[in-house]
C-alpha cells in the first residue's frame, strides 16, 4: 500500500459548494519534490452527494506515513457520469468511479489517488509524469 500524509479537513470548508459551472483548479506539481496529489473524501454527512479535497503532497516531505489507495478511471462509459463536489467545484465524473468513491467513503477510507482528478487531464506534461 502507498504512504501519503495526513490531510486534515472538515465539511464546513466544503459548505460553500458552486455549481455554477466553474473549472476545477489544479494547482502546478513540483516534480523535483515527487509531488503529486491526494482526494481526500469528506465524511458522510447524511448525504448521497460526494464531497472531496484535491490536495498537494510529496513522496520526500512526508512528515507521517498514511495509507490510500489508488483508482483508475479507465473502467465504464464515460458518457454515464455522475457528479461530485471536488474543491467546491462540480464535477462530473464516471459512475464507476462514483460508486468507489462512494463504497470508500462507507468504508471510511478516505485517502485516495484516483487519475481521473489526481492528475490534470488537460495538460499534457503531466499525464506523462
Amino acid at each position: 500500500m502507498l504512504v501519503a500524509p495526513n490531510l486534515d479537513v472538515s465539511a464546513a470548508s466544503m459548505s460553500m459548494a458552486r455549481e455554477n459551472g466553474d473549472r476545477l483548479a489544479y494547482e502546478p506539481l513540483d516534480a523535483d519534490f515527487y509531488e503529486f496529489r491526494i482526494l481526500r473524501i469528506l465524511p458522510d454527512s447524511d448525504s448521497s452527494t460526494i464531497y472531496c479535497l484535491l490536495k498537494k503532497t510529496s513522496l520526500i516531505e512526508q512528515s507521517r506515513k498514511a495509507t490510500y489507495t489508488a483508482l483508475s478511471y479507465c473502467w465504464g462509459d464515460p458518457i454515464v457520469t455522475e457528479k461530485i463536489y471536488v474543491n467546491s467545484v462540480l464535477v462530473a465524473i464516471t459512475e464507476n468511479l462514483c460508486s468507489a468513491l462512494w463504497w470508500l467513503r462507507h468504508l471510511e477510507i478516505y485517502e485516495t489517488w484516483a487519475d481521473a482528478l489526481c492528475i490534470n487531464q488537460e495538460h499534457k506534461q503531466e499525464r506523462s509524469m
